[in-house]
């Protein structure tokens, strides 16, 4: 996958290596050498000016120092191919274009780095499989005493806006975390997955928490709020609005401390409970009903009141309760 041409010369205790043109191939994807480089090896130390390479519409220049006991490195990433990092994580589906400067100094065991990066467009098969839009990420970080921090913000359509903020011990064991997550996300954007229906939702969640522990073992404390929210299903004629959340999210699952909603014709509903995702996934969940009236505008409008436990593994839930059929029209559409 790679073919080098160049020559190579000593001159006293140095090697001179030029390089005429260079190209790795992985699988679709093509690196060259843009122009001759040229490369030094002395006391084994190597050394280059500029090293400029092209990826399909992008560039990448590299120059410095590298050698076993000091690293002083700059790299310059312009408009490179999101779909280059395809090849070495199977079924990511990376889309988009990258922008980076970064710069690597100090001892090869403890390296300090700084780079700053812009992912535009930046989507991968996961979210395009569940219908949501490319988003731009963009990136603030640095590596200092085996300490990484980083500042991701992500800004994406409909006011999506998502902040990651923190450090990770990276080469010391126990490789801690202490991260903050905060961040606006448009309920919207579930929209496209619920097409089939015709559902819309409408509103927005608030969230905001930290992911501690280790790498190992991350711990994640969140909180998502919905402060009014409104959902539209024309296949069941339910209409809510000013629908209310607030859950409390771990690694160990969800709580959901408050979910109520009123119909738009009339009465409410509300849903409170736990869904566990350690070992088996399960809920125990309670839907109340009361004088819930819904209408598809079309042949059927109704009134229930009710009060229903869902329990058990989450393939496999149990209802136990009632529910009370008060009113029930139905239009027979003439011949």
């Amino acid at each position: 996958n790679l073919s080098v041409s160049g020559s190579f010369s000593q001159q006293g205790s140095a090697f001179d290596i030029v390089l005429d043109s260079l190209e790795w191939r992985e699988g679709p994807h093509t690196v060259r050498l843009r122009d001759r480089a040229r490369l030094t090896v002395e006391d084994r130390e190597l050394r280059f000016a500029k090293l400029r390479l092209t990826a399909a519409s992008g560039q990448i220049e590299v120059e410095g120092v590298a050698g076993p006991e000091t690293v002083a490195l700059d790299v310059a990433v312009d408009q490179l191919p999101a779909e280059f990092a395809n090849s070495f994580v199977p079924g990511l589906g990376a889309s988009g274009l990258i922008r980076a400067q970064a710069t690597l100094r100090g001892k090869p065991a403890e390296p300090i780095a700084k780079v700053k990066a812009t992912w535009a467009n930046a989507s991968v098969q996961a979210l395009r499989e569940n219908n949501l839009p490319p988003v731009t990420a963009v990136l603030d970080g640095s590596l200092r005493n085996g300490l990484a921090s980083a500042k991701i913000d992500i800004r994406g359509a409909q006011a999506l806006s998502l902040s990651i903020v923190g450090d990770a011990a990276v080469q010391r064991a126990p490789k801690s975390l202490d991260f903050r997550i905060d961040g606006h996300i448009p309920l919207s954007l579930a929209n496209p997955a619920l097409a089939t229906r015709a559902t819309r939702l409408s509103g927005h969640a608030t969230v905001s928490g930290t992911v501690k522990g280790t790498v190992a073992a991350p711990r994640l404390v969140a909180q998502v709020s919905v402060p009014n929210a409104a959902v539209d299903d024309p296949s069941s004629g339910i209409k809510l609005k000013r629908l209310v959340g607030l859950f409390d999210i771990s690694e160990r699952g969800v709580q959901i401390r408050r979910l109520t909603g009123e119909s738009a014709f009339g009465g409410t509903v509300s849903l409170g409970g736990r869904i566990v995702a350690e070992g088996d996934p399960s809920a125990a969940l309670e839907l109340t009903l009361a004088g819930l009236k819904f209408r598809d505008h079309k042949l059927i409008a109704g009134e229930v009141d009710g009060s229903v436990k869902l329990a058990g593994p989450l393939d496999a839930l149990s209802a136990d309760g009632s529910i009370t059929l008060k009113r029930m029209d139905i239009t027979v559409p003439a011949a």
